[in-house]
């Protein structure tokens, strides 16, 4: 402030208002610059999200359902032994073994 105070003392008081002016302009536009670079940042960490962990966690939730399907199959098949229940189950189970491999595939990347 003392250097500011120096340089101003012999302008007049129309030039200081505009040396004001512009020093607030300036401040504000180093703000903004801030703004725009945390902005790209957070976007770069959001589209990340988006494009691996999202879907990587859908078909978390989706592998999950399926495994409950599969269990409940497997308990039907156990109690009535029926052919067609035991059907139902192995194809639960390839679809259980195709999504965890599509899960693998996402979390090796």
């Amino acid at each position: 402030m003392v250097f500011e105070v120096k340089n101003l003392t012999g302008k007049t008081i129309n030039q200081k208002i505009w040396f004001g002016f512009i020093f607030i302009l300036v401040l504000l536009q180093g703000f903004a610059v801030i703004a725009f670079v945390s902005g790209l940042e957070f976007k770069s960490g959001f589209s990340h999200i988006v494009d691996e962990t999202q879907p990587a966690l859908l078909n978390a939730l989706e592998l999950r359902f399926q495994i409950e399907e599969a269990s409940e199959s497997l308990v039907l098949y156990l109690h009535t032994k029926e052919p067609a229940v035991k059907q139902q189950f192995l194809k639960a189970m390839r679809k259980n073994q195709a999504l965890l491999k599509t899960l693998q595939g996402q979390y090796l990347h």
